[in-house]
């Protein structure tokens, strides 16, 4: 049902406003520009796909979305490095979350640790 609202509203914002598509990430992410009359200036938005969360947005168009760059992503025009790692969203407050290893009884610490004199 959620996704047929999503439907509804990225056709009232395609007719009504006459915002542009202008592509879609790995994270399924929908971006979009529109031109305002007003104030003659393109608004740049995105309609979060299946994550929620605006650490889930790509590099590539954040620097779109932030207007460093005008060329759109979609068009392939950023090379990646070999040593790039794919983008992830931020993963803090989930199960998926960073959790530092416990350490055994049994093992020296690696650092002393500092207590205040009393």
């Amino acid at each position: 049902m959620r996704e047929f609202y999503q439907f509804v509203l990225h056709i009232l914002i395609v007719v009504f406003k006459r915002a542009v598509y202008c592509g879609k990430d790995q994270f399924g992410n929908r971006y979009y520009e529109l031109f305002s009359k007003s104030t003659h200036r393109k608004t740049r938005f995105v309609f979060y796909g299946a994550v929620k969360d605006p650490s889930a947005v790509a590099p590539d168009w954040f620097n779109w979305l932030h207007y460093t760059t005008n060329k759109h992503p979609q068009d392939r025009s950023f090379p990646s490095c070999s040593w790039q790692k794919p983008a992830l969203p931020n993963l803090t407050g989930t199960l998926l979350a960073y959790k530092k290893r416990q350490q055994q009884s049994n093992e020296k610490l690696s650092y002393t640790p500092w207590k205040p004199k009393i």
